[in-house]
């Protein structure tokens, strides 16, 4: 099962774009500590974390594989739905062009 956890609230399980999107709206609203949120694969095998300031790091296997950032929300949007559509070699591509 795939979950969306905000540093907010609670785990959304099996998100929606619609909760990635909504996700991505309120993170500009929290303050520092708050502004984040990350959605995690079946058996954690991989992490995407998103910060405020659009930073994101891609763990795999519970290892930071890389940290980069994203020029738009709308870019950020996009790695998230791939991922939570299991497209997780794309999702890898796509975090290497970053």
């Amino acid at each position: 099962m795939i979950y969306l956890q905000k540093a907010w609230s609670d785990p959304i399980e099996n998100p929606s774009l619609a909760d990635i999107r909504t996700a991505i709206a309120e993170m500009k609203q929290m303050d520092n500590e708050h502004g984040a949120f990350w959605v995690v694969t079946e058996d954690e095998e991989m992490i995407l974390e998103v910060q405020k300031d659009l930073r994101v790091t891609l763990i795999i296997c519970g290892e930071i594989c890389r940290e980069a950032k994203c020029a738009s929300p709308k870019q950020a949007e996009e790695l998230f739905s791939r991922l939570i559509a299991g497209e997780y070699e794309t999702v890898k591509d796509e975090f290497e062009c970053l």
